[in-house]
């Protein structure tokens, strides 16, 4: 659930968040976590939103949600992940917050996914999708 702290800090009120968050509102109740700050890049006339979990150095790995989802469809998973993983969450393109007006294909959206691999600086990952996700997935280690 999100909500906005008196001071006007967006919070997650949930406890499946990223583990490395802090607490900013003293006032917030200890559950409340600050949404991490997301990550973009400009691909193709779309604003790709994408978050990284702790640790910096760890394996990087790339979860990949499916249609009519958005990147909290992973939030339970990327609890127990980050604890040895450095994990990327995306919104695909026109899902979540990564809105599009061009229509959703699968090799634009694994195009999408290079570029925002590459924004990152990360060459190498491990990847889970479910669903779409899942095919984006494999046409990415495929090409």
């Amino acid at each position: 659930m999100r909500s906005m702290s008196a001071t006007g800090t967006l919070v997650l009120m949930n406890r499946f968040a990223f583990p490395s968050l802090r607490i900013v509102d003293n006032q917030a109740p200890a559950n409340t976590l600050v949404a991490p700050p997301a990550h973009t890049v400009f691909h193709q006339r779309c604003q790709l939103h994408y978050w990284l979990s702790s640790p910096r150095l760890a394996p990087v790995v790339v979860l990949t949600h499916g249609e009519g989802a958005n990147h909290h469809r992973f939030d339970a998973q990327v609890q127990a992940l980050a604890r040895s993983y450095r994990v990327i969450i995306w919104d695909i393109r026109g899902h979540g917050q990564s809105k599009s007006e061009q229509p959703f294909t699968l090799h634009q959206a694994v195009d999408d996914l290079r570029a925002l691999l590459v924004h990152a600086g990360y060459p190498n990952a491990l990847f889970v999708g479910v669903s779409v996700g899942g095919l984006i997935t494999q046409l990415f280690a495929y090409r």
